[in-house]
C-alpha cells in the first residue's frame, strides 16, 4: 500500500524564511530576532562557511558581537596550529596591519594573478580585522586545522629561529639548501590543482633535503609539536596531490577532533557552563554523517552539547547572486559538489536582502509528515539548524 505525498514547494519553505540586513555591524529585520533567540538558547554556534567573501566578514563580525554579550569567549577555526598561535600574537599585537603586510609581503605564493597568503584568514583586510576583533574581546583561539601548503616557508623559518645560535651556525648550510628547494618548488609550481600541488610535493621530496632539515629540527625538543604539525600537513597535501580524497579526508577529519579535544581539555572548558563558537567549511560542521562520510567537528560538539543537556546551532553560509567582472552570476546554475544538496534552496535568495531559513521549525512541521522530499533535502534538513544565504556578494573569485 502506498500512501499519497505532497511535495514539499519552495511556497512552503518559504513560511520559515526571514529577511534580515546587516547595519553598522549590527542585524535588523525579521531574521535578526530569530537569530538572537536562537543563539542566546545554544552553548554551541557553529557558523559553516563556503566561500570567501567580503559579506562572509561582514557577519562574522556581527555574529561575534552578538556572541560576545552572550559570554562567548572561545572561537574555533581552520587554521593550522602555528598559525592559530601566530593570529593570536598578531591580534594581541600594538601594530597588527604592519605585522600582516610583512608576513604576506615574505611568505605569500604568488602566481600570474593569484596570491595566496601563509595564513588563508590573512587574504583581506577583513580576515584581519575579525582577529582583531577577536583579540580586543579577550576570546581564546582553538586552532584545528592543517597547515597550508603556502606556509611552508613561515614553518621552516620558524623551526630555525627555535634552536639555539651554535646549532643555528652549524645547521645553516641545510637551512639554505631547504629554503632553495622550497623557493624552487613555489617558482616551478604548476596549475592550481591536485596535479599542480601533486608536482609541489614531488618537488619537495626530490633531493631528500627537506626530510633531513626536519629530522635535524625533530632534535630540539622545542620543535617537536611544530614537526608533527608540519608532516601532517605535507601527508595531507600528498594525498591530495595524488587525489587520494578519502586519505586526506581521514586524516584532516580525524585531526580536527583529535586537536580540538585536546585543546578544550587543557583549557579546562566546561560544557555545562563555557561557551564556543565554531567558524569552518560547512561540510565539517554538519549534525550526524558529513558529506563525504565521516562524523566530523559539528557532529562531535553536537553530541557533547546534548550529552550536558545544552544546545547547539548549526548554521550554514551559502551564496547565490555574487558580482564578477562587470555583472552578476548565480550559483543556482553552480555545478560545485559542496553546494549540490542546497540547489532546493538557493533560489530563495534575494539580490537585496539577506535571507534567514529556519530549518528546526520546518522539521517538526514537514519533515516528518506526509509529505514527499528528495533525498538532498533531507540531508540539509538533518544536517543544519538554520541556512542564511547573503545577499548579492563582492568578486568571489581567486585573487
Amino acid at each position: 500500500m502506498v500512501l499519497a505525498q505532497d511535495s514539499i514547494t519552495i511556497d512552503a519553505i518559504q513560511k520559515f524564511s526571514y529577511d534580515f540586513d546587516i547595519n553598522n555591524g549590527e542585524f535588523t529585520g525579521a531574521g535578526a530576532q530569530v537569530l538572537n533567540e536562537a543563539i542566546s538558547a545554544a552553548h554551541v554556534t557553529m557558523l559553516g562557511n563556503t566561500l570567501n567573501s567580503k559579506l562572509d566578514a561582514e557577519l562574522n563580525s556581527a555574529l561575534l558581537g552578538i556572541l560576545n554579550l552572550m559570554d562567548y569567549k572561545k572561537i574555533v577555526l581552520e587554521e593550522g596550529l602555528f598559525s592559530g598561535k601566530l593570529l593570536s600574537s598578531i591580534g594581541q599585537s600594538t601594530a597588527p596591519i604592519k605585522r600582516t603586510e610583512e608576513l604576506n609581503h615574505k611568505y605569500s605564493f604568488r602566481k600570474n594573478e593569484y596570491i595566496r597568503t601563509p595564513i588563508q584568514i590573512l587574504n583581506s583586510s577583513e580576515g584581519l580585522e575579525f582577529i582583531q576583533e577577536v583579540a580586543e574581546k579577550d576570546w581564546t583561539i582553538f586552532a584545528v586545522g592543517l597547515e597550508d601548503w603556502a606556509s611552508y616557508g613561515m614553518l621552516v623559518d620558524e623551526l630555525y629561529s627555535n634552536i639555539p645560535k651554535a646549532n643555528q651556525y652549524k645547521l645553516k648550510k641545510l637551512y639554505q639548501e631547504t629554503k632553495e628547494v622550497l623557493d624552487l618548488a613555489y617558482r616551478d609550481f604548476g596549475k592550481l590543482n591536485n596535479e599542480g600541488v601533486l608536482g609541489f610535493m614531488n618537488a619537495l621530496y626530490r633531493t631528500g633535503t627537506v626530510n633531513s632539515y626536519l629530522a635535524e629540527m625533530e632534535n630540539f625538543e622545542v620543535n617537536k609539536e611544530l614537526i608533527y604539525h608540519f608532516k601532517k600537513s605535507l601527508e595531507y597535501w600528498k594525498a591530495y596531490g595524488n587525489k587520494r580524497f578519502f586519505e586526506k579526508n581521514v586524516l584532516s577529519i580525524e585531526e580536527a577532533k583529535e586537536r580540538l579535544a585536546f585543546q578544550l581539555k587543557r583549557d579546562g572548558f566546561d560544557f555545562s557552563k563555557d561557551k564556543v563558537f565554531v567558524k569552518m567549511f560547512i561540510g565539517h560542521l554538519a549534525k550526524g554523517i558529513t558529506g563525504n562520510g565521516f562524523y566530523g567537528v559539528g557532529s562531535m560538539l553536537h553530541e557533547m552539547a546534548e550529552y550536558y543537556e545544552k544546545r547547539s546551532l548549526t548554521i550554514g553560509l551559502i551564496p547565490r547572486f555574487y558580482e564578477k567582472g562587470e555583472g552578476t552570476e548565480d550559483y543556482v546554475d553552480s555545478d560545485l559538489y559542496y553546494l549540490q544538496i542546497f540547489n532546493e534552496f538557493i533560489p530563495m535568495g534575494k539580490r537585496d536582502e539577506w535571507v534567514l531559513i529556519d530549518l528546526r521549525t520546518f522539521n517538526e512541521k514537514f519533515l516528518y509528515g506526509p509529505y514527499h522530499t528528495s533525498a538532498e533535502f533531507r540531508k540539509v534538513v538533518a544536517r543544519y539548524d538554520m541556512l542564511i544565504i547573503p545577499k548579492t556578494d563582492g568578486d568571489l573569485s581567486s585573487k
